[in-house]
């Protein structure tokens, strides 16, 4: 008993120990208790499934259909296995209100189509437990000017859309709610296709797999939405030139937190923490009709500079940069993380990045675009999917770098020739190295790699320094010969060096906290049952 009870002591010391260590991994549960439900409050309806006009009085509906007194679907539990549907509703020209339903369909839990504009409100409803895969809580098609407004849409059980738009024009989305299980996610929140003048404004989604989506459309305004947790990208915009995006919130969202690509749009005033945002175009000239300003990511402003000669962004002010037309640009001493694109430089002219760390960048931590003798020094990429990437850019000195441990190419080249890479650390991970298809000219010699190798599918590209006939150090080198390096260029370090020209960096090590914990807890297991034995 003594032993027993010096054990737990032991333990709960521990415990003590190691509890703020622990800590840094859990995630709090958002509480459900707002979207409990009272059946009570309800009437029991099988599906209801209108497809014209006269179909509104073959159910218990009060109103007659104006403007002034809609035919109201409301305070209905619709539950159904069989039918795919909850309210279906096409065709009509009747005004109608879905108000304070509780919907749990097998595939929609509201779908309008076809329905004359300005008709149509749905306010107030609950959408639960979608089964069937793409399948959507409120689906508004071919129906302009339709009111969405305070619907909540929980734990989807399949692959779903909260609420999906195509061709509804002028439409409203306000102040809905989606929440799914921490975890894998199953729902995306709001997808918006080909959609003109849409308002998506103060609503909040948790753990969705995609946020707010617009494809196809112009002049959306997207306004004091709160976006958290989304595994993939929070806010995106393709071709929706002339939007509004501004004063949203958007907390730990997997890929980026805003994407923009052909959509020249005011963004403003919005928060991020983690991941940040991109600006794509296919016409470059479109980057200039972009007004971008006061945005944070990560306490810090989103710095977007055009035709800005011989600037030098503050590290304290500014946390992640894009540049267009910049020339003798100077960066210096940037330290993130969990930041993708922190640096993305487009026809820029002898850029220089130096002294900086990259940390958790899941798409490149640095791009150049169509650059220009770039130099690229003294800095750490570490944990990212791709360090650095270099596309269409010549010239481009990259030394004295180190990068450890990513997820695809630490350093990534295509269309781009006549570069220098040497005397950087490649450590860990995918590919060190990856010179892709159109990439030439390119001398690569003195670098380190080790437990990672390199790729070439390019032409004319040098492993090694002709002058001094010394190439680069290779982990896996059998120690004689030439070192062959993976790709159809068929490439060669003729010269490959048997020491690292830099130093690899000492493997990482558990945290010690944690291997005491797996070592003590265990023996503290053990330790009543030995003496009990003994006695």
């Amino acid at each position: 008993m003594k032993g027993k009870i010096i054990s737990l002591v032991l333990i709960f010391s521990l415990m003590t120990i190691f509890l703020p260590f622990l800590n840094n991994n859990m995630i709090a549960t958002i509480s459900t208790e707002e979207f409990k439900i009272g059946f009570k409050a309800y009437t029991d309806q099988t599906p209801i499934i209108i497809t014209h006009d006269d179909n509104f009085s073959l159910y218990p509906l009060p109103g007659i259909g104006t403007a002034l007194d809609p035919y109201r679907i409301e305070n209905f539990n619709i539950t159904s296995v069989t039918e795919e549907t909850a309210i279906s509703i096409s065709h009509t020209t009747k005004h109608f209100i879905i108000k304070n339903c509780y919907l749990r369909p097998t595939t929609k839990g509201i779908y309008l189509y076809n329905v004359s504009q300005g008709t149509a409100q749905v306010v107030d409803n609950i959408i639960e437990g979608i089964a069937v895969s793409l399948g959507a809580g409120i689906h508004i098609s071919s129906t302009n000017s339709t009111f969405i407004a305070n619907n909540s849409y929980l734990s989807p059980i399949a692959q779903s859309v909260v609420c999906d738009l195509d061709y509804a024009h002028h439409s409203v989305v306000f102040n809905n709610t989606a929440w799914d299980d921490p975890g894998p996610s199953d729902m995306s929140f709001i997808q918006v296709y080909r959609s003109e003048s849409v308002t998506i404004a103060n609503n909040t989604g948790d753990y969705c797999a995609f946020g707010i989506n617009f494809y196809e459309g112009t002049n959306a305004i997207v306004e004091n939405n709160t976006l958290i947790d989304c595994v993939n990208t929070a806010i995106s915009l393709y071709t929706c030139p002339n939007s509004v995006v501004h004063n949203n919130l958007l907390d730990n969202c997997g890929l980026t937190a805003m994407d923009f690509h052909d959509s020249p749009s005011n963004i403003t005033n919005n928060v991020m923490i983690n991941k940040g945002f991109r600006i794509t175009n296919v016409d470059t000239s479109l980057y200039r009709l972009y007004r971008v300003e006061n945005n944070i990511v990560n306490s810090k402003e989103f710095g977007y500079f055009i035709d800005t000669p011989d600037l030098t962004p503050d590290p304290s002010t500014y946390s992640q940069i894009f540049a267009l037309n910049c020339s003798n640009m100077f960066i210096d001493n940037f330290n993130t993380n969990d930041i993708n694109f922190v640096i993305f430089l487009k026809d820029c002219l002898a850029p220089s990045i130096s002294n900086c760390d990259f940390t958790y960048s899941y798409y490149p931590a640095v791009l150049l675009d169509n650059c220009s003798s770039s130099i690229i020094f003294d800095s750490i990429f570490s944990k990212c999917e791709q360090g650095l990437s270099i596309y269409e850019s010549d010239f481009a000195t990259i030394k004295y770098n180190v990068f450890i441990d990513q997820f695809t190419d630490a350093f990534y080249m295509d269309k781009s020739h006549n570069a220098t890479i040497s005397y950087n650390l490649f450590q860990q991970g995918g590919c060190g190295a990856g010179i892709y298809s159109y990439a030439t000219n390119n001398s690569i010699h003195h670098n380190t790699f080790q437990n990672c190798n390199a790729y070439d599918t390019g032409a004319n590209n040098t492993w090694y320094d002709p002058i001094t006939q010394q190439g680069n150090y290779w982990w896996d080198y059998s120690g004689t010969g030439n070192y062959t390096i993976s790709g159809s260029s068929r490439s060669n370090d003729t010269y490959p060096l048997l020491v690292p020209p830099i130093d690899i960096i000492s493997e990482y090590h558990q945290n010690l906290q944690f291997s005491l914990l797996l070592i003590l807890v265990p023996l503290l297991v053990v330790i009543p049952y030995i003496r009990k034995r003994k006695k």
